[in-house]
């Protein structure tokens, strides 16, 4: 799916999941802006019927617009799923789960990130702490950046002060030089890294094959069932710290 179905209030400065709606049919409708207008305006009906249910409208209308919405979309999209062509029809898709307990050193990366936001004029940090490890080294282009750029012009005795007292959640730059191991400091990373990590992927130059011709053996050896694993993130902060510490971690 090219656009998401909703927009937290932390993303809403990179992105506009309607915005995203409109641009993904407008190609579905070759370019045809009468279509798109139309769309948009069934649409916005459509919005005023429902806030006219919920006061204790009637409904009537809302049935109608909801529709006329449903049959402009039906000639573009489609939700047919060929869950009968498995035969445990599921599609061959598992829900997969996993246990992320936080630690310590994950405590510290948030109650230090939430000084460093309060001190820059800045909301709860939550949304990012529970992507990512290590903000203040890695976080770039999000107006906490330059809320915290106006704040080191204007009072940085403040910053130098929320900075001292949590240095124990601060990459230690000796570490990064000697590539030494370095704590996730996240429990999403930190289980990315047990799983494609220390399962033994980092020691492989390819994915093994998935029908092998004979048993795999050396750094391949009961890797025979490994896949590729795609990750996605809204936030502009994953990728750096998922490399820098993946990195690191890989070469212990």
């Amino acid at each position: 799916m090219p656009y998401k179905l909703y927009t937290a209030d932390a993303e809403i400065e990179r992105e506009d999941h309607y915005q995203d709606f409109i641009a993904t049919t407008r190609f579905l409708f070759k370019e045809d802006e009468t279509r798109v207008d139309g769309l948009q305006h069934d649409i916005a009906r459509f919005g005023a019927a429902l806030k006219a249910a919920a006061a204790g409208g009637s409904g009537e209308d809302l049935t109608a617009a909801k529709q006329r919405v449903q049959d402009r979309l039906r000639s573009v999209m489609a939700r047919t799923e060929r869950v009968a062509a498995t035969v445990a029809g599921d599609s061959m898709v598992e829900d997969g789960t996993a246990t992320a307990t936080p630690t310590a050193a994950d405590v510290r990366q948030y109650v230090y990130a939430d000084a460093l936001f309060r001190a820059a004029g800045e909301g709860d940090p939550m949304p990012y702490w529970k992507s990512a490890s290590y903000l203040a080294h890695f976080m770039h282009g999000y107006r906490f950046n330059h809320r915290l750029a106006e704040k080191l012009g204007a009072s940085p005795e403040d910053v130098r002060d929320v900075v001292r007292s949590h240095s124990a959640a601060l990459l230690r730059g000796q570490y990064l030089e000697a590539w030494q191991e370095i704590d996730p400091a996240n429990a999403k990373l930190r289980d990315i890294v047990a799983d494609l990590l220390d399962g033994g992927l980092s020691q492989i130059l390819w994915i093994p094959p998935t029908v092998p011709y004979w048993e795999l053996g050396g750094p391949f050896a009961g890797l025979g069932k490994v896949t590729k694993t795609l990750l996605f993130s809204a936030w502009n902060v994953v990728p750096d710290v998922a490399r820098r510490g993946g990195t690191e971690l890989a070469s212990r």
